[in-house]
């Protein structure tokens, strides 16, 4: 089993359902979550925040050993190697906060993909405890006879208890050699004509989009693994062109459909049809009632994004929009936060190099330093950008970034503000006061102006 799932996604999971079952709230529990994990990287965020002045001054240093042999580059060399040497396992050590962050960043949103698109099925299958396991809404029908060879469909009809409504098609062959049918289903699908080809992808598209508007999603596990890719057509080691199909091994598969509802509604299996190859079954099948799951929190459903919604209709998609843009302003502080842990200081170090070089009159080299330094400001400004077009659903959707992952990044990036305020607060107060001194120079500045003008 994958040791990130051992370590970090299980622990995860069941913090978040044991959150859940004591607050009653799964967003408030996805802070919670956010909050804990803050707690736990302490130490190294603190730790992360020192080797931050540490580079500034490594980059003053590395400026004044240039200055001083600019012409003996092997002395130079030399040099700026010990300086690096001496503060590299710091270095390395205060990244570690950050890799904690992105583990945990992916892992959350496992969490939540998992419990959006398998419902409480998920949870059970990584539960610490009986105690803490849900029950779950599943459909079950248990075949009289193994399927044969070839291609079959099973269609699904569910009914939410406020009248959503999704039905799902599977269509998937049993076959005895998964290998053979991919090579002569790569021939089959190349010769389909372009028009059948967007046919097929629209199809599929609105298919999507239906499952996504009824706010239901069912989950099988025979068919889902037996998904293969199929590749069609590649450019050196990239693939260009590739199709999908369900290719199952066994002829007898578990037909349990685990279904996740519409937030805080139940399933009406009264109104659940089957159908395999056609043929109506549903008085056959087997189901039960799970418990409600809450995905609504400050007036948004943590599976969606704005994407899925008019994004123009603010009345619904305005608590989406609002999520989405903290989680890019957010972004833009923390980056300022980390960047900015000693700038101060290393501002007047940096005009002190400058006006040495400047009284030299010599040419300047460039400095790569300063490049760094103007690309990460690029990126400070892009990225939070990025966070926001991500949340609001246009790279992916809410299969990629649904906004109980959005919710987890903005509290996140919250509580590093506030962590980071805490441990910089006395570089924050001299900057907050330098601020202070210059609005009151230049307001006394423009009274004293305005005196002259009157008089």
């Amino acid at each position: 089993m994958d040791i990130f799932h051992v370590l970090f996604y299980q622990p995860t999971y069941n913090l978040l359902m044991l959150f859940t079952g004591w607050f009653g709230s799964l967003g408030f529990s996805i802070i919670l979550i956010a909050l804990f994990s803050k707690l736990i990287t302490l130490p190294l965020t603190n730790a992360q925040v020192k080797n931050a002045e540490k580079s500034k001054k490594l980059q003053v240093k590395f400026k004044e050993l240039k200055e001083k042999y600019k012409n003996n580059q092997e002395k130079l060399t030399k040099e700026m190697a010990k300086v690096q040497a001496e503060v590299l396992p710091g270095q390395l050590g205060g990244c570690f906060s950050i890799i904690i962050f992105i583990i945990m960043f992916i892992q959350i949103r496992g969490v939540i993909l998992d419990l959006v698109n398998k419902g409480y099925h998920s949870f059970n299958e990584v539960s610490y405890s009986e105690v803490l396991e849900k029950k779950e809404d599943y459909i079950k029908y248990n075949l009289p006879e193994n399927l044969a060879e070839g291609k079959h469909s099973i269609d699904l009809k569910i009914v939410s208890s406020e009248g959503n409504t999704l039905e799902k098609k599977y269509e998937f062959e049993v076959v005895s050699n998964k290998t053979e049918r991919v090579e002569s289903l790569k021939t089959e699908l190349k010769n389909l004509s372009d028009e059948q080809k967007n046919e097929k992808r629209t199809n599929l598209e609105k298919s999507l989009q239906a499952e996504r508007a009824s706010d239901i999603s069912v989950f099988n596990k025979d068919i889902e693994s037996s998904l293969t890719g199929i590749e069609l057509s590649k450019f050196l080691f990239f693939t260009t062109e590739s199709d999908k199909a369900y290719l199952i091994e066994k002829n007898n598969p578990d037909l349990t459909f685990f279904i996740r509802p519409p937030s805080n509604q139940t399933i009406d299996y009264s109104k659940a049809e089957l159908k395999i190859d056609n043929n109506i079954i549903t008085d056959n099948i087997e189901f039960q009632q799970g418990d409600p799951l809450g995905l609504n929190f400050l007036g948004v459903n943590l599976s969606k994004v704005a994407s899925d919604f008019d994004i123009f209709n603010l009345s619904i998609t305005a608590p989406y929009i609002l999520i989405a843009v903290l989680s890019g302003i957010t972004q833009y502080f923390v980056s300022k936060l980390y960047s900015g842990a000693t700038a101060t200081s290393q501002e007047q170090e940096d005009k002190n190099i400058k006006n040495k070089k400047k009284k030299s009159k010599e040419e300047e080299e460039p400095d790569f330093a300063e490049m760094m330094q103007q690309s990460s400001k690029q990126m400070n400004m892009l990225f939070p950008i990025f966070t926001i077009a991500i949340s609001l659903g246009y790279f992916g959707g809410s299969s990629f970034i649904p906004m109980g992952v959005t919710l987890f990044w903005t509290a996140q990036n919250t509580f590093v503000i506030i962590q980071q305020m805490i441990i910089q607060r006395d570089s924050l107060i001299l900057k907050i006061q330098e601020k202070f001194t210059k609005l009151k120079l230049y307001f006394n500045k423009a009274d004293d102006v305005s005196k002259i003008k009157t008089k």
